[in-house]
């Protein structure tokens, strides 16, 4: 499917919102990944202007304008910069398997009951199916 750029970031902000809103944690650790000398008090602060301020200024722009700000955006434009990281990490991730992952990790499953065991690997299964 060849989408255009514009309804690939849409996409993602809506996936990225539905990860927020059932695995708040994981998408604060793909940010603090993404921007990692974003201090972490401004982190949420940031993701809520992505989600608000980023869709009308997609709607806005001009595909070639939109081209040219993904490729280089202002380093005042942190929401923007944010979802142009998490996109690459995006696209990272659908090239690996849930498998792959976790020989990334060394196989490293934490420590804990079956029950904990076993909600890790959802939320590494879920976090590769939504994105």
């Amino acid at each position: 499917m060849n989408q255009t750029l514009n309804q690939q970031l849409h996409n993602l902000l809506l996936k990225l919102h539905k990860l927020g809103q059932e695995l708040p944690q994981i998408l604060l650790y793909l940010t603090q990944i993404a921007q990692p000398k974003l201090p972490q008090n401004l982190i949420i602060p940031f993701l809520g202007q992505m989600f608000e301020k980023i869709p009308p200024l997609l709607s806005k722009l001009e595909p070639q304008k939109l081209a040219e700000l993904v490729k280089d955006p202002p380093s005042d434009a942190v929401p923007l910069r944010i979802l142009v990281d998490l996109s690459g990490i995006q696209q990272l991730l659908q090239q690996i398997s849930v498998l792959q992952l976790l020989h990334l990790t060394n196989n490293t499953i934490p420590p804990g009951s079956q029950e904990a065991q076993e909600s890790f690997l959802r939320k590494v299964t879920i976090t590769v199916n939504i994105f």
